[in-house]
């Protein structure tokens, strides 16, 4: 076992570049500036870590990592005085001393600080904004405290209370306020609010980021027209942003669907399930207002001793055109076992594909009709699947959870691939809505080629009773000279739930058992190693194709 496997799970970008060689970290950035659009925090560890090589292993391209990564760090974060005064070489402002001297002045205290650090527990978070807004009443001029609360706000999903009307922006720092105003709001999918700060006051703030954001805003509104022209000027002030580069592709030339696919294509829609009745019944009936034209469904009942049966059978007249049948099976086999039992089913193997949903998604009503019309645009595509994002009771726009993923780190012993989501509670705006080749899609929303499925089989039942058993077969797949696609035109919901367990989040149980999964996969795949670092290149260097 590598010695650090255990460690990377807690220390993420950090922690994987640590262990990397020069030229695997300079590679490493490379990679990941072709999946995400930097924020602060992809950038700072990439600063901290390449400044602080040793002198001999200084050079050219790293000081051009160190000073990108300060560009967009100090684009992301404009109140964060630290970054500021590190960027000062890189990156011009008019007034610079006067700005840090206000940030700096206007710093939280050690009693702020301290509550903030504890913000994750429920009484400290209300100490900590009790104590932020007596701090603005007291000096309306805070921005320290202005920003701490508007974080606040944000974790709990909420508005800005009425401290922002009363609070008094310090005049040399306004275009700087504004900035991170609109970044916060956009941030968290708040076109109502954003798009008015960037109307009124982008002539301010106007860089690669926020052009990003504000695209994305217009996006989100229905203003096409808009969202590209911002787009292409922020690829034009940084033509490292390869996920506006497809987002670019895809709003120049949208995917071109064929409506009939759904009633031409025979496709064995599958389901399995333990003990999540409600939400079974729920992905279900999201499924019927989907088109899935005479498609037939399977549902796997996977060991249910819950009410699963019954309410399954209430739904069977929501498929009238459906060939829908009911497999029960006395004891949970887990996983992948039972995805293979439903592959194996004669009536599966009659037909061109295989969807696997799981029990918990909400599916968009052409999601089929997309997915086969990329298979359809290349005869290599064997697996295609969607962007995912969790559900938003509130409603507020969704947060992402999963989308396309590469090779990220390959040592001995070690296999780590790529971040799920661009990044933690990343708000879908519509950037990541293209369709892009990968290693990785999430297995709870995908279609599988026979011909890919006859060529490598099934799922590897080393990996029950969970995860890990979709991104193995995906791999296998490339491995074997298939294409695995991401369509982000396709959005499903995704309720991530396991078993009688509770939502949002995985269990102490299911965690172990990724982390044990993942141990798996590494001992695998270690002969492949060198192949998949060759194919996820491959992948991540394909350009924009409209099929």
């Amino acid at each position: 076992m590598h010695p650090q496997f255990f460690a990377l799970y807690s220390q993420g970008i950090a922690g994987e570049l640590e262990i990397l060689s020069l030229q695997q970290k300079i590679i490493y950035f490379q990679n990941l500036a072709k999946i995400v659009v930097f924020t602060a925090d992809f950038c700072i560890p990439f600063i901290t870590v390449m400044a602080n090589l040793p002198q001999n292993e200084q050079n050219q391209e790293t000081g051009a990592i160190i000073a990108y990564c300060l560009r967009r760090a100090c684009d992301a974060a404009p109140l964060h005085a630290r970054l500021l005064s590190l960027g000062r070489t890189v990156v011009s402002m008019p007034n610079r001393d006067k700005k840090l001297a206000i940030l700096e002045a206007m710093a939280l205290g050690k009693t702020e600080e301290k509550l903030l650090a504890e913000r994750n527990n429920p009484a400290k978070l209300r100490a900590a904004e009790d104590a932020l807004t007596v701090l603005l009443r007291k000096n309306p001029l805070h921005v320290g405290a202005a920003s701490a609360l508007l974080d606040l706000e944000e974790k709990q999903d909420r508005d800005p209370g009425d401290w922002l009307r009363s609070y008094r922006c310090p005049p040399p720092i306004a275009d700087l306020w504004f900035k991170h105003l609109f970044i916060r709001f956009a941030e968290r999918g708040l076109a109502e609010r954003a798009l008015p700060l960037w109307e009124e006051h982008s002539a301010l703030f106007s860089s690669p980021y926020t052009l990003v954001l504000a695209a994305g805003m217009y996006d989100m509104t229905g203003d096409a027209d808009q969202a590209l022209l911002l787009y292409r000027n922020a690829l034009r002030d940084d033509p490292l942003l390869t996920p506006v580069r497809y987002r670019v592709a895809e709003l120049e030339s949208p995917l071109s669907l064929v409506p009939a696919l759904p009633d031409s294509r025979r496709v064995m829609i599958c389901l399995y399930s333990w003990n999540k009745a409600e939400l079974l019944e729920k992905t279900l009936r999201s499924l019927a207002d989907s088109d899935i034209g005479p498609s037939p469904v399977r549902i796997l009942l996977n060991g249910c001793t819950d009410d699963s049966r019954a309410r399954v059978e209430g739904l069977r007249s929501l498929f009238p055109r459906n060939d829908f049948g009911i497999c029960e099976l006395p004891v949970n086999i887990g996983a992948p076992a039972a995805r293979n039992w439903l592959l194996a089913l004669p009536e599966t193997r009659a037909c061109g594909a295989a969807a696997f949903l799981d029990d918990d998604v909400e599916v968009p009503a052409d999601w089929l009709r997309r997915y086969l019309t990329l298979m359809d645009s290349d005869s290599r595509i064997g697996v295609v699947g969607g962007k995912i994002v969790h559900p938003s009771p509130s409603g507020r726009p969704s947060r992402m959870q999963y989308f396309h993923r590469y090779v990220s780190v390959a040592e001995p012993d070690l296999l780590k691939l790529t971040i799920r989501s661009p990044f933690d509670n990343t708000v879908d705006t519509g950037l990541y809505s293209y369709h892009r080749r990968c290693l990785n899609v999430m297995g709870c929303l995908h279609l599988l080629k026979r011909e890919m499925l006859e060529d490598i089989g099934g799922f590897d039942l080393r990996f029950s009773p969970s995860q890990h058993d979709d991104i193995e077969h995906d791999l296998s797949a490339v491995l074997h000279g298939w294409h695995v696609v991401y369509c982000g035109t396709v959005t499903a919901v995704h309720h991530k739930m396991t078993g009688a367990g509770g939502e949002g989040g995985q269990t102490r149980a299911s965690f172990g058992n990724s982390i044990g999964n993942d141990l798996k996969l590494s001992y695998k795949l270690s002969e492949n190693l060198p192949a998949l670092v060759r194919l996820s290149r491959e992948a991540l260097d394909a350009t924009p194709v409209s099929p």
